[in-house]
C-alpha cells in the first residue's frame, strides 16, 4: 500500500501514476460514496492494482488490518491481494474515485 496526495502525483502525457504503473491500461473504475449512516464496507481484495482518490470528506482505509486516516486529496494505491476496507467519519460522506489497473 502506498499513501500519497493528489498534488504529489506524477503523470505522463497519456497516463496518471506513470511512475507506478508505466503504460498499464485502466480496466474499470467509478465513484463510491460512503455515507455515515451506512454499515461499514466489508474487507475485500482484488487481483489487480487499485487506486482510491478521495475527493470529499474524511475517514479511514484499513489495509491488511492496519488503519490509515484519509481525507480529501489523499490517494491510496493498493497492490493485488491487499485486503482493504473503507469507512467514513460520523459526520460527512466520504467520496472516492476508484480505478483498477491491469496487472
Amino acid at each position: 500500500m502506498i499513501k500519497t496526495t493528489i498534488d504529489q502525483l506524477k503523470f505522463s502525457e497519456t497516463r496518471i501514476l506513470a511512475e507506478y504503473f508505466g503504460t498499464m491500461p485502466l480496466t474499470e473504475g467509478g465513484f463510491k460514496i460512503f455515507n455515515p449512516a451506512e454499515k461499514p464496507q466489508e474487507g475485500h481484495t482484488h487481483n489487480v492494482n487499485e487506486v482510491l482518490v478521495f475527493i470529499q470528506g474524511k475517514g479511514e482505509v484499513s489495509v491488511d488490518g492496519k488503519a490509515y486516516p484519509v481525507k480529501t486529496g489523499d490517494v491510496i494505491i493498493l497492490k493485488p491481494g491487499e485486503a482493504h476496507k473503507t469507512k467514513t467519519s460520523d459526520v460527512d460522506p466520504l467520496v472516492a474515485a476508484w480505478f483498477c489497473m491491469e496487472r
